[in-house]
């Protein structure tokens, strides 16, 4: 089937990437070395996983403390606000109660 079109489309444009600098036993080198490592953890135990585990587990529990933190500070925050309203009224009713007795005829 042919299409006709007034406009020529154009080709989607090529990727033309060349890597600079390949070293082939480098690579081979790294690949063997990384096995080896990991063959070691697993007779260690596994100690790649642990650390990802405890990794895990140490931010979950700063994040605990965290929260704990800033809990604290709004707790403390609204205790003071509080006790600053608190005399603030009480200070407001012992002045009115001055004013009344100051402004009754007797």
């Amino acid at each position: 089937m042919i299409r006709w079109s007034f406009f020529k489309r154009r080709k989607p444009r090529e990727l033309n990437y060349v890597p600079r600098y390949y070293d082939p036993e480098k690579e081979e080198l790294e690949k063997r070395i990384a096995e080896a490592e990991k063959e070691v953890l697993i007779e260690r135990g596994e100690e790649g996983v642990r650390r990802e585990i405890n990794f895990r587990k140490a931010a979950r529990e700063q994040w605990s403390v965290d929260l704990r933190s800033q809990s604290l500070k709004r707790n403390l925050r609204f205790a003071a606000s509080l006790l600053a309203i608190l005399v603030l009224v009480l200070v407001l009713i012992w002045k009115y109660k001055e004013l009344g007795t100051f402004f009754t005829p007797g």
